[in-house]
């Protein structure tokens, strides 16, 4: 089976770190290279570093992304692979029955929130492909969020939820759309959903895959449809849409009063038959694309040409990624436009071979006046950050850009961000990287075996984990350092601050009911927090102040308090229970 947890990834840091968990944290006073060969250590490989935003998930796999923006948020939904990676060495999509869930508001570091377990809450379904979401404003005053989906090659169904991240529900109870039904013809796999919804409010929904006999010039397979006002039935026939070699990955968006059909080509050579003259041919296993004003009518659709190359292609011949399936999803956000896709690259850096996949984001460079999307290819830089991370607001524990040896357990209600090496993350390093004896007791604390849990609208309350954050440094002004990077929670979560001009030569942290460290060598710090208590807030200090005594202190507030009987530079130290 492939061990998808026990290869979790690394933090490789340079830019801003925040060695983090909600509750168990610690410090550093050692060079910066010492400190990134033992975070490295932790899990063995880095698999995402720093430098690149791609890709989204280091520790997800996943595909065939859809979003949606809410309340300044976009909110990422993709076929969750890690199930099927969870129980087989290859993935065939049979295991398949949930989606996975990221959101983001500057495109960088993202929150997961767990998945939607299709199979529970509409147990007709064979698996549960390829999602496609919109979002409207009901007469109820409430958004109303509708997620299509593929079940397996032999539908399409749909959940309906008043929030982004549910609850979910299956309003019709079986398919919207099924082999044979009436009216449905020359659509063998009518799988692949794309759903938009216009200037008027009105619903359309695309959906086909697979020709056969082999994909022709011409299948006319992709269908089509107008949904009808409660978004659950169609409001006109299936209308055929001529997408010259098509295979699979419908996809729809409306813009500015363009309709805009996207799919993936096949995998046979291109040329024969071609008959679209002063068009080039689309790519082998590209992504490509049709417009239209008025999509009910199968001859208005124009074919544009392809505009994404698949994985293991570039404009340069081969890219250096593996080649394998192709799904995309456009979006806008905060005024730029993003492609969605995915790529093998998270598990060829890896080592493996399964053919799990992992999501991706790249720049759309849409020309807004004419329509022209011109051809690109999936990058492993990805995009750049729209804005910093807010250090005063109350992030999930599980938002990140990277992330060193933590997995993901639980169910849709709560996910545990856990120590996936068994080693135990922040003890480890304690331990690694600075000599101190940990007690059994005080290494349970330090995350050998606890756990970070929430909610998936909720931020993380215990545990420990190592997570990269990524800020812009001038936005961090009002913190009086400019290479600070705070990450806070209140209501017992933690606050950790790191200096990246010596890699956090000091890191500081604070948790109501909860675990923490404090380091600092500046007296000034000590005078200013001391140790005091507020509403089960431990506040602990090290040498430097003699009010002090040159003592470090490790408190749980309702719990263990832990104390460093010698000064905090003498290595190997002593702990012994208050």
């Amino acid at each position: 089976m492939w061990n998808v947890w026990g290869k979790i990834t690394c933090v490789c840091a340079a830019a801003v770190l925040a060695l983090t968990g909600c509750a168990g944290k610690e410090r550093t006073v050692v060079e910066s290279l010492k400190d990134r060969a033992a975070i490295a250590a932790v899990s063995e490989h880095v698999y995402k570093t720093v430098q690149n935003a791609n890709p989204v998930s280091p520790n997800i796999f996943c595909a065939d992304p859809t979003a949606v923006e809410y309340e300044d948020r976009l909110y990422v939904y993709a076929t969750n692979d890690t199930q099927q990676a969870e129980k087989s060495d290859k993935n065939d999509y049979v295991h398949i029955k949930s989606f996975v869930v990221f959101s983001t508001d500057d495109m960088v570091n993202w929150a997961y929130h767990g998945r939607i377990e299709v199979g529970q809450i509409a147990p007709w379904i064979q698996n549960s492909w390829a999602p496609s979401v919109v979002s409207r404003k009901e007469k109820d005053g409430k958004t109303h969020f509708y997620l299509y989906f593929s079940n397996n090659g032999n539908g399409v169904g749909v959940l309906t939820a008043e929030h982004p991240l549910g609850p979910w529900s299956d309003p019709l109870g079986k398919p919207l759309i099924w082999q044979g039904m009436p009216g449905l013809q020359n659509c063998p796999a009518p799988f692949d959903p794309g759903v938009c919804i216009d200037e008027n409010g009105t619903g359309w929904l695309s959906f086909g895959g697979v020709p056969e006999n082999g994909a022709k010039v011409h299948s006319n397979v992709p269908k089509i449809v107008r949904l009808g006002e409660d978004m659950l039935s169609f409001d006109s026939d299936f209308v055929s849409i001529d997408a010259p070699y098509f295979f699979e990955a419908s996809e729809l968006n409306y813009i500015d009063g363009t309709y805009y059909y996207t799919y993936s080509t096949d995998w046979q050579k291109h040329g024969v038959g071609w008959d679209y003259g002063g068009i080039e041919l689309p790519p082998v296993c590209a992504m490509a694309y049709l417009t239209t004003k008025t999509p009910l009518d199968s001859d208005s659709w124009e074919f544009r040409g392809g505009y994404f190359y698949n994985s293991g292609e570039n404009a340069d011949g081969e890219s250096g990624l593996r080649w394998g399936n192709n799904h995309t999803h456009f979006c806008e956000f905060q005024g730029t436009n993003y492609i969605l896709h995915h790529t093998l690259w998270l598990e060829e850096l890896m080592g493996g071979t399964a053919g799990f996949r992992s999501l991706m984001v790249d720049y759309l460079p849409m020309n807004a006046e004419t329509g022209e999307i011109p051809l690109t290819a999936a990058t492993r830089k990805g995009v750049a950050q729209i804005k910093a991370l807010d250090p005063y607001a109350e992030n999930p524990g599980t938002l990140m850009q990277t992330a060193a040896d933590i997995g993901y357990t639980g169910d849709a209600d709560v996910i545990r961000v856990n120590s996936q090496s068994g080693k135990g993350g922040i003890g480890y390093l304690l331990e690694q990287m600075y000599g101190y004896n940990l007690p059994k007791k005080m290494r349970e604390h330090f995350s050998y075996g606890s756990r970070i849990q929430g909610s998936a609208r909720e931020p993380c309350r215990s545990g420990c984990a190592l997570h990269h954050h990524s800020g812009h440094d001038a936005d961090f002004a009002r913190m009086r350092r400019a290479r600070i990077l705070y990450r806070i929670h209140r209501r017992g979560r933690g606050c950790f601050h790191a200096d990246l001009r010596s890699l956090s030569r000091r890191i500081y942290g604070s948790a109501g009911g909860g675990r923490a460290l404090h380091f600092d060598d500046k007296p000034q710090f000590c005078r200013q927090n001391g140790s005091h208590r507020k509403r089960g807030l431990s506040c602990f200090s090290t040498d430097g102040c003699g009010k002090c005594s040159r003592r470090f202190y490790h408190g749980i507030q309702g719990g263990v308090t832990w104390k460093q009987k010698e000064p905090f530079s003498n290595i190997p130290t002593l702990w012994t229970r208050m």
